[in-house]
């Protein structure tokens, strides 16, 4: 089986889904920001021949390009190995459905509007802009308590197994648990903490969740 390669930073949340996803499955993988020998800046010029918004990641195989999460999800599936899509196309359309949702809303509430004011400060001398990060933090716990009632006492969204929308919700929540107090707003909801904790456990996380290393 040859070897996809996934152009982006480590630390990006979207990466880190889609390498969930390669885990789950088995795929090997490599990332990296040369994928072709040389250097790609990150939303450089360079970047726009692989993906026309400069977004991350992209999907390489060979000759194959494939930008854009979703896609790149399902080109995933048709690989060997465990399915993260369920068979019945109603369970399959909620997956999505939820997965959508998360990389939307509570993407908003929790990675722009929190972690990235931590890992990227936009305040003067690129100082945290706590004042903001205060007003955020209704909205956030808002989603919080949404996605707590979703997960109720499970290990995972849908199904009874692990889907496509605990890797879009996984990396999330782990980036949300480094923040420091009391900013860690997920130490609130103890089902939401066991949730995280058993999915970094498993064999599809690791070398995936943990540390952002941004620096």
């Amino acid at each position: 089986m040859s070897t996809i390669t996934l152009y982006g930073p480590d630390f990006s949340y979207f990466l880190r889904v889609i390498r969930l996803l390669c885990q789950f499955k088995g795929v090997m993988h490599e990332t990296t920001l040369s994928p072709f020998g040389e250097n790609v800046t990150p939303f450089g010029e360079e970047h726009g021949k692989l993906h026309p918004f400069r977004k991350i990641p992209v999907l390489m195989e060979g000759d194959f390009i494939l930008p854009e999460t979703p896609a790149i999800a399902h080109y995933l599936e048709s690989k060997p190995g465990p399915s993260f899509f369920p068979e019945d196309i109603k369970l399959r359309s909620q997956v999505l459905a939820t997965a959508e949702m998360f990389s939307l809303y509570v993407h908003q509430a929790i990675m722009a509007d929190l972690v990235l004011e931590f890992a990227f400060p936009k305040g003067p001398d690129k100082t945290i802009r706590f004042d903001e990060i205060n007003k955020r933090l209704p909205v956030a716990h808002e989603v919080m308590r949404w996605l707590s009632s979703l997960i109720y006492d499970e290990h995972f969204v849908a199904d009874g197994r692990f889907s496509y929308c605990d890797a879009v919700l996984i990396p999330m929540l782990d980036y949300l648990e480094q923040l420091p107090a009391p900013f860690n707003i997920i130490t609130h909801y103890d089902n939401l903490m066991v949730y995280t904790l058993f999915h970094r456990q498993q064999y599809y996380a690791k070398g995936v969740l943990g540390e952002p290393n941004i620096g």
